[in-house]
């Protein structure tokens, strides 16, 4: 049987989500010794062992209920109190989540959506630009992530939303930021940010708060204008910037709420 760890490559090509399970201690009577590891696959399929039974249905169950965003933590198993269990010993498992990376919606596929795609999957965003004009489908390069010619008022419902989802607004009319705007700060998201000026910003979220009752407090949530702060001034100087602004957001998930304009 191949080893578990030589599926982890392959499980984040395809861009699905599993959970590394690793036997590091055991005490007493236990159905395997450390060392052993099983990858759950989220949505079903299991490969490797932590010895089967009970314990291997304890840690199965405990590697689904975790998310893209879970921290790697160690949990442990007194295996004497579980029924059924013919082992009267204890075993600790490490659960570490690989995912095939952050999933990345860009609602604009102009100068800077376009320069934002093209540079995003090489730092491992998955990229989806949503746009419906013909004009930028001509030409559109595959390199530059998946287009969906979808209409933006129906286009929120497309992203997966999560702890892992980053969302970019940067669609040709105000009318339209302001649509996305409010249909998206609700969601779950770790990053949402919006391509726009400062007066820009100040004029959207005014109407939005007025016309779309939105409420205030979820502004908080959104990078606007997006991008670390620096003298960008192409379209691909400013994607640049929104792209190190979402490393910073993605690089201090797990460990603190990142500031978004330190």
């Amino acid at each position: 049987m191949k080893d578990v760890l030589y599926l982890l490559p392959s499980l984040q090509e395809k861009g699905e989500t599993g959970v590394l399970c690793l036997l590091t201690a055991t005490t007493g009577s236990t159905p395997r010794k450390a060392g052993a590891r099983m990858l759950v696959i989220a949505g079903g399929g299991t490969h490797g062992t932590v010895g089967g039974g009970r314990l291997e249905y304890l840690v199965t169950n405990d590697a689904r209920s975790l998310t893209a965003g879970s921290r790697p933590h160690t949990r442990r198993y007194n295996l004497a109190e579980e029924p059924g269990m013919q082992s009267d010993g204890t075993a600790e498992v490490y659960f570490e989540v690989f995912t095939g990376g952050p999933l990345l919606y860009i609602f604009g596929g102009g100068h800077i959506g376009r320069s934002l795609a093209g540079l995003a999957p090489a730092l491992g965003f998955r990229t989806q630009v949503i746009d419906p004009r013909p004009e930028i489908a001509n030409g559109w390069d595959v390199d530059q992530g998946i287009l969906l010619q979808t209409p933006f008022e129906e286009a929120v419902d497309i992203p997966c939303y999560g702890p892992d989802t980053y969302l970019l607004i940067t669609s040709p009319s105000h009318e339209t930021d302001e649509l996305l705007l409010v249909n998206l700060l609700p969601r779950e998201f770790a990053y949402l940010g919006m391509v726009a000026g400062r007066q820009k910003v100040a004029e959207i979220t005014r109407h939005a708060i007025k016309n779309h009752g939105l409420n205030p407090g979820l502004l908080e949530k959104a990078d606007m204008p997006a991008g670390i702060r620096f003298a960008a001034e192409t379209p691909g100087e400013i994607a640049l910037s929104i792209l190190a602004r979402m490393i910073h957001v993605k690089n201090n998930a797990k460990n603190e709420a990142p500031d978004l304009n330190p």
